[in-house]
């Protein structure tokens, strides 16, 4: 059964979010984001979006954010976040949970809404990668409707894919440092995935 795109919050910001996205996003291939609509200024922060294929039979591309520590990109840890549901965009780790933006909700008046820096952001001590998982969530899509007919098997595997790609062409991290956080995901799948890593991902 396909996830639903986006869980809580404001439908005002989802819809700010899909729009800044959509124009931002490169359909294939990872890109850098320097500057979002309603940022004063370029980012304090590394950012990269993208997607990558976990599925080439069906064309399941899983959508990402990934921002790089603000300390030592090289040195900290790499941290996977996944947010619940199951079908909620990691979007909101991003902006509400642990990410290095946030709105200003106080100086909202209407129209577009204005971002900010959240200074005490996890990233300020780990490399953080947002994933939208399972497909569906998101923007993780499918090409064939098939694709959607996720698991959590599935999950799993596609998310060892997805890391085994992002990771393994990156000398400058240290991928033998990975920490999964999961937001409201049964711990059956937790397991499942950092059992995976240890035993199959030779990253």
């Amino acid at each position: 059964m396909r996830g639903s795109m986006f869980c809580g919050g404001d439908l005002r910001w989802w819809m700010l979010a899909i729009f800044f996205l959509c124009t931002l996003i490169a359909a294939a291939e990872e890109r850098v984001v320097t500057h979002l609509p309603g940022f004063q200024g370029p980012l304090p922060f590394q950012l990269r979006t993208g997607y990558v294929e976990v599925d080439e039979d069906n064309g399941v591309r899983l959508f990402y954010y990934f921002t790089l520590s603000e300390g030592s990109s090289a040195d900290d840890p790499v941290m996977l976040w996944l947010s619940g549901g199951p079908g909620c965009t990691s979007f909101t780790g991003l902006v509400y949970q642990i990410g290095p933006l946030s709105f200003d909700l106080d100086s909202y008046m209407g129209g577009l809404p204005k971002l900010v820096y959240r200074p005490e952001s996890w990233t300020k001590v780990s490399n953080i990668i947002f994933l939208d998982s399972p497909v569906g969530a998101g923007f993780s899509y499918s090409v064939k409707e098939q694709g959607y007919n996720s698991s959590d098997t599935k999950a799993v595997s596609h998310i060892l894919v997805f890391l085994k790609k992002v990771l393994s062409p990156c000398s400058s991290f240290n991928p033998m440092c990975i920490y999964i956080l999961l937001l409201n995901i049964n711990w059956n799948m937790l397991v499942t995935i950092i059992t995976s890593i240890s035993k199959d991902v030779e990253l």
